[in-house]
């Protein structure tokens, strides 16, 4: 998927799973939670959902983008197919 983008070959960069990830990150690398991790045994449900959350839209454009790259495959199959299709011969 980050060869495609990068390569421009895959038409829509998946901004919802970049923000997750980064906004993940931010929210688990700071110090400030909105339950306090020092909390025993709840303490670590916040992170949790911030977790799940982000796994969810990452995994969304993750499903759109194996689509894309299946439906592009078929096309290029098919395109092939017709290529290589024997043509009657024209005496």
């Amino acid at each position: 998927m980050i060869k495609d983008i990068i390569e421009k070959d895959y038409p829509e960069l998946p901004l919802g799973s970049m923000c997750a990830i980064v906004i993940a990150l931010i929210y688990f690398v700071s110090p400030r939670d909105i339950i306090p991790d020092n909390i025993p045994g709840v303490g670590y449900i916040d992170d949790a959902a911030v977790l799940l959350i982000s796994l969810t839209l990452v995994k969304r454009d993750i499903d759109e983008y194996v689509k894309w790259r299946e439906e592009k495959q078929q096309r290029s199959s098919s395109a092939e197919k017709t290529e290589w299709a024997p043509h009657s011969a024209s005496n």
